[in-house]
């Protein structure tokens, strides 16, 4: 892969089915750094959030929709009841998700959209719970980003 010349939004790295918009690697590093901390899916999914909503497309739609750094509404039995985490596995599912999301779409390059959509996929419930804990909904994300993040069949 090479980077876009017009844009410089692609990085340079060979992802086999597309690559990356510059948003999305930075988001996707920045988590990778982090979930061998987490405890389980929820904290994950957090973990996860918490970057997203600073970057790109997916940062836009989140913030519009006030999700911040702290859930509104948490649920004391939350830790007790989260799913085991993915831990580093992780990355490797929502990258190629992410890509695969891209490619629905019509484009090469996945965006920070396309990693909120593979977090939809990859951590499903778990994904819809933090959302509704931060005050949104998947349908008001899809919304804010103006396209689906899972394919409605």
């Amino acid at each position: 892969m090479q980077l876009d010349g017009a844009r410089g939004d692609h990085v340079p790295r060979d992802l086999g089915k597309g690559s990356l918009t510059r948003d999305a690697a930075l988001c996707i590093a920045l988590v990778a750094t982090a979930l061998p901390f987490a405890r389980n899916a929820r904290e994950e999914v957090d973990r996860w959030l918490r970057v997203l909503r600073l970057n790109g497309h997916a940062g836009r739609a989140l913030q519009g929709l006030g999700v911040g750094e702290l859930r509104l509404r948490a649920s004391a039995d939350a830790a007790v009841t989260a799913l085991p985490g993915l831990g580093t596995r992780a990355v490797d599912l929502v990258v190629e998700r992410s890509l695969a999301h891209a490619a629905a779409r019509g484009s090469s390059c996945a965006d920070t959209g396309d990693v909120l959509a593979a977090l939809l996929s990859t951590y499903g419930e778990e994904m819809e719970k933090a959302l509704a804990a931060h005050g949104a909904t998947v349908a008001e994300v899809e919304r804010r980003l103006a396209r689906p993040l899972v394919a409605r069949g």
